[in-house]
C-alpha cells in the first residue's frame, strides 16, 4: 500500500535487507544508496520517483473514490 513508504526505518532496522534482500523496499534502497553506497545523486533520483509515483497513486484512488460517490 501507499503507507508502505513510512515504514522503511522498522524495516531496516529489524531486518537490513533480510536474507538476499527479500525485504527490500523502495525507501530502504533510498536509504542504502545514499548512505551505504555513497550515491546520493542516485538516490535523490530514486526518491523523485518514489514521490511521483506516489502523487500519481493519491491523484488516481482520489479520483476513483470520488465516482464512487452518490450524489444525493
Amino acid at each position: 500500500t501507499i503507507w508502505i513508504a513510512t515504514f522503511a526505518d522498522l524495516i531496516f532496522v529489524m531486518t537490513e535487507g533480510g536474507p538476499a534482500g527479500s525485504t527490500n523496499t523502495v525507501p530502504v534502497y533510498i536509504y542504502v544508496s545514499a548512505f551505504k553506497s555513497l550515491d546520493k545523486g542516485y538516490a535523490s533520483a530514486v526518491a523523485v520517483l518514489l514521490l511521483v509515483l506516489l502523487i500519481a497513486y493519491a491523484i488516481a484512488l482520489i479520483a476513483i473514490r470520488r465516482s464512487l460517490v452518490r450524489h444525493v
